[in-house]
């Protein structure tokens, strides 16, 4: 019996375990690491909060690219959804915590298939420290020492923790006021105790910190500092599909003539009362061949000139999300500060931040009691704090794209390439390992796509 490792158990494991079995004509022995337990759940859905929000409607959320309403289909089975108006539901913004019982199902139907089909499913709640091969086989090592063996090995580790900004000194990274892990739920414990938190970065995650500490009872003043300021924006206009651009763009492969094409159609829908979101939503299902197609240069100016724009345009929030951190900052709760943090020195329980403020033009400080990064995960293998990677890294199993944003891999076969330039045959990554060769393969409209094909590609090799 053929056997498959994989390599993290968030959404991306889950969902190539389940092609796997599924697809299986003969029985397959398929094991999963996962560290945090909660299979299927990861970081983004194993909250236990119903404040959590997803930020795509319900009607794009289903887990199988076969079967678009699968995920609305099972909500309104539901005992608290199946009495709701089934159109309004499936343009709303559902708890991530719901999203996460859909997948613990997703996982508990697996497993019975499994063993209808003579296939073996095992998840183990263990970390994977290294991977070494051999004859064929992949050897993991978990943290105890304990070793298996495998044929196929899939690296689905997800995101990692966001890079530790200049200004944390190993002091402050070790004071127990800093907070490096953002979705910790140690960074709403006991924060109804202090006045002032500051808050590194103004993106989603910040977003979500912000709702968390409120509905946990924090009553003080929140800081919240990134280069740019707050720009995210709500979702509006959904379900307008707009088809102007991309009959303007196809087959164009310039960066400049793209740009071009992109902010001439945001004009023309703005003189219609419109936002820029379905032009940007139309763009979407050609990012990844568009990018594939650039020039590296070209990839460099995108990165260093219009990055933050497309953040900007692509990650939104529910529009009522927005509404509340809107009003936190008119109530002079939450303050965002375009600038740079300069300095942080300790003061007993409390840190004082030295901070430039691009509005003002001043050097400023604020002292605070606790401090969340929020930077967003860190794409950089070369300075990744995971243990894995690291060695994996290390050992020239895995090599980093050019722009240093995720992992060289053959997007053809869905196999890392290794640090001498040959396909690492029979290892597999998918998803933000992948943002380097695709730019868009974070969220699950790319990811249940990649998951389907990475099963398929093992499926026709063993």
């Amino acid at each position: 019996m053929k056997s498959v490792s994989i390599i993290g158990g968030g959404f991306s494991g889950l969902m190539v375990a389940h092609h796997l079995i599924n697809e299986a004509t003969l029985p397959i022995r398929v094991c999963i690491f996962n560290k945090h337990g909660l299979m299927g759940r990861g970081a983004a859905y194993s909250v236990d909060k119903d404040f959590y929000l997803l930020n795509v409607i319900a009607a794009k959320m289903s887990a199988l690219p076969d079967d678009p309403e699968h995920f609305l289909n099972w909500v309104m089975q539901t005992a608290s959804y199946k009495s709701l108006d089934r159109s309004m539901i499936s343009q709303a913004f559902l708890p991530r915590k719901l999203y996460g019982e859909y997948l613990a199902e997703l996982w508990e139907k697996l497993r019975q298939i499994a063993s209808e089909k003579g296939c073996v499913l095992v998840d183990k709640t263990t970390e994977i420290y290294a991977v070494s091969r051999s004859h064929k086989l992949f050897s993991l090592t978990t943290s105890d020492g304990t070793v298996s063996l495998f044929d196929v090995c899939v690296l689905a580790t997800g995101n990692e923790l966001p890079k530790s900004p200049n200004a944390i000194t190993p002091e402050v990274e070790h004071s127990g006021i800093y907070f490096g892990n953002p979705w910790s739920n140690n960074v709403l414990k006991n924060a109804h105790k202090f006045k002032q938190l500051l808050i590194i970065g103004n993106g989603l995650t910040m977003v979500d910190t912000v709702i968390g500490l409120q509905q946990s009872g924090f009553k003080g003043t929140i800081y919240s500092i990134s280069p740019n300021g707050f720009n995210i924006l709500p979702h509006r206009n959904n379900g307008l599909v707009y088809k102007k651009l991309n009959e303007e763009i196809r087959g164009i492969q310039n960066l400049k003539c793209i740009t071009s094409s992109v902010f001439k159609h945001i004009r023309i829908v703005r003189k219609f009362g419109l936002s820029a979101e379905p032009v940007i939503d139309s763009l979407r299902p050609n990012v990844q061949h568009i990018w594939q197609h650039l020039q590296l240069a070209e990839k460099k100016v995108f990165l260093s000139r219009l990055r933050h724009l497309w953040g900007v345009a692509r990650h939104r929030i529910p529009l009522h999300i927005h509404d509340r951190i809107q009003q936190l900052r008119i109530e002079k709760k939450l303050h965002i500060i375009a600038g740079q943090i300069k300095n942080i020195e300790l003061n007993h329980d409390k840190a004082i931040i030295d901070y430039y403020n691009k509005k003002t033009g001043l050097n400023e400080s604020v002292q605070v009691g606790r401090v969340v990064n929020c930077t967003g995960p860190n794409s950089d293998i070369s300075k990744t704090s995971s243990k894995l990677l690291g060695q994996l890294f290390e050992d020239g199993l895995i090599s980093q794209d050019e722009l240093k944003l995720g992992l060289k891999v053959d997007t053809q076969s869905y196999q890392l390439i290794k640090q001498d330039g040959e396909v690492n045959k029979c290892f597999y990554t998918l998803g933000t390992h992948l943002r380097g060769e695709l730019w868009e393969s974070t969220a699950v409209n790319e990811l249940r796509c990649q998951a389907k094909d990475v099963a398929l590609q093992i499926l026709s090799k063993i």
